[in-house]
């Protein structure tokens, strides 16, 4: 059954499922094996000891201060949208899950990220 298939997947190592986007974007890549459902995804993935987090488009190592130079990541993305992934993303490089991000920590800040998330306003 796909569900074991996807099982496997996990035990074998794999560890980005891919741009999992049901309902926002076609998947154009395989449209014929359509992507699960992202609960029974995540049931799946916290089945095997891991969880489902989403990401920016960029993985998290182009994403996080901590993880390339400021002139790496320079080399990778254009101004306009580092700073922008930057703001969006949390300190390991994922995406943010907060509301409010207009006031928030993000990375590329000189200080170091809140221990808990925020209070969303």
């Amino acid at each position: 059954d796909n569900d074991d298939s996807l099982r496997r997947l996990l035990r074998c190592g794999l560890d980005d499922w891919g741009g999992i986007s049901p309902g926002i974007t076609l998947d154009h890549v395989n449209p014929e094996a359509a992507w699960p459902e992202v609960d029974r995804l995540r049931s799946i993935t916290e089945g095997e000891g891991m969880s489902l987090v989403p990401r920016l488009p960029a993985y998290p190592p182009y994403v996080s201060h901590r993880s390339l130079s400021s002139r790496g990541l320079a080399r990778w993305q254009s101004p306009a949208v580092a700073v922008n992934a930057r703001r969006l993303s949390d300190g390991a490089g994922y995406a943010r899950g907060e509301l409010s991000l207009s006031r928030s920590w993000h990375s590329g800040l000189l200080i170091p990220p809140p221990r808990e998330a925020e209070e969303p306003e």
